[in-house]
């Protein structure tokens, strides 16, 4: 059984159909995407579908970014930062929505139920825990702020949680397209809707890293070590 965690894909559907493709998931098999998982890429919808029918089936184990909360506060708000600088118009598109006053009524109530009530925002195991952004060292995983766990920038040299175990994070894009080993942490955002990016998935336990592109492209790479021109 293996456990195999993905980066932000921010609509990206290609690049995610071609990772778990590589991936040929196994019963018993576990996924966890890290959230940011719409916005800026063509087909958010696409994604949160094939997402939607993973937990369905029990493979998947979704986690929520700050794309995603950005996404319910401009349901409840109607406020346009989404929309104008966040890449929600994307996700709109994705829908056939235009963004208009009334755009919240045209997302299916499963995409609603998925987001809010589905993703979660932290998830621990053995010797590993995911979160999409990152977590204050000294606060417990319980008590972590969700300012901290949703939109707080990674900021080398990192130091270790207070529970000794390695965090698997995204949101804080890291050059050259790689993901990097930080030591305590490795982050796998690498930039899936840029022109150049990647989709990143790593097997907890081998340290085995695939990654894929919108183009079709794909490969296989290590989790590079952290130096000061790691994180752009």
């Amino acid at each position: 059984m293996r456990t195999l965690v993905v980066g932000d894909i921010h609509g990206c559907l290609t690049a995610l159909k071609k990772l778990l493709e590589l991936a040929d998931l196994q019963p018993g098999d576990r996924l966890i995407t890290l959230g940011d998982m719409i916005d800026r890429g063509q087909d958010s919808r696409g994604v949160l579908e094939l997402l939607m029918d993973l937990h369905r089936r029990e493979v998947l184990t979704p986690l929520r970014g700050n794309h995603e909360m950005m996404f319910l506060e401009a349901a409840q708000n109607s406020s346009r930062t989404w929309l104008d600088t966040a890449g929600g118009r994307a996700t709109l598109m994705s829908f056939g929505v235009e963004p208009s006053r009334t755009w919240r009524n045209a997302i299916p109530i499963e995409v609603w139920r998925f987001i809010n009530e589905t993703c979660l925002d932290l998830v621990e195991l053995d010797n590993h825990f995911m979160v999409h952004a990152n977590v204050e060292a000294g606060l417990s995983l319980e008590d972590q702020p969700p300012s901290v766990i949703h939109w707080a920038k990674l900021e080398p040299p990192l130091m270790p949680h207070i529970s000794g175990k390695t965090m698997v994070c995204g949101h804080t894009i890291m050059g050259e397209g790689l993901p990097v080993d930080f030591g305590s942490a490795w982050c796998l955002d690498t930039g899936a809707y840029q022109d150049f990016g990647w989709l990143s998935m790593v097997d907890l336990e081998t340290r085995k890293v695939w990654q894929a592109n919108e183009r079709g492209e794909s490969r296989q790479v290590d989790l590079q070590p952290w130096t000061p021109t790691s994180a752009e």
